[in-house]
């Protein structure tokens, strides 16, 4: 993961127009495009080290592209609306992690089954063995004490 911030850039309100991306230097990029900018850009909302999940937001919002990575958000507060995707995406990601950990476990679980039937397999093998090889001790046994074995 990368220790970028995503930002949200725009003009606040009542412009929808923003830009969705990623810096490790937030200040330094608004003032970037401040510079090619007629109007008055700020930074709306930065998320600390999340740019990671800049090109899942720029999918998201695919429909609302203008050029690039500028969106019109037209009716609707782009702040509220990339902090709602955010929270999807991160929710998304906890729980994708979550079932990557079971299944893992679920992978670990299945192998030590493995084993232990292995291993009961065996004992199993052994047992059989064992108590063959002391039905012959008992039929030689019996043949030295002059015994008929039962049928």
């Amino acid at each position: 993961m990368s220790n970028d911030d995503l930002y949200v850039i725009g003009e606040g309100h009542p412009s929808n127009v923003v830009k969705i991306g990623r810096s490790n230097n937030v200040p330094h990029r608004l003032s970037t495009f401040q510079t090619a900018s007629p109007r008055k850009l700020r930074a709306l909302h930065i998320e600390p080290s999340a740019g990671y999940l800049e090109a899942r937001l720029h999918r998201r919002f695919a429909h609302l592209r203008l050029e690039g990575e500028w969106f019109d958000f037209r009716d609707k507060d782009p702040v509220t609306e990339v902090r709602a995707a955010l929270e999807g995406a991160l929710l998304r990601e906890h729980y994708e992690q979550q079932i990557a950990d079971l299944r893992a476990q679920v992978d670990l679980l299945e192998k030590q089954m493995q084993t232990e039937r292995s291993i009961f397999a065996r004992e199993l093998e052994m047992r059989d063995e064992a108590n063959q090889e002391a039905g012959k001790v008992f039929d030689q046994m019996r043949q030295l004490l002059g015994m008929v074995p039962c049928a």
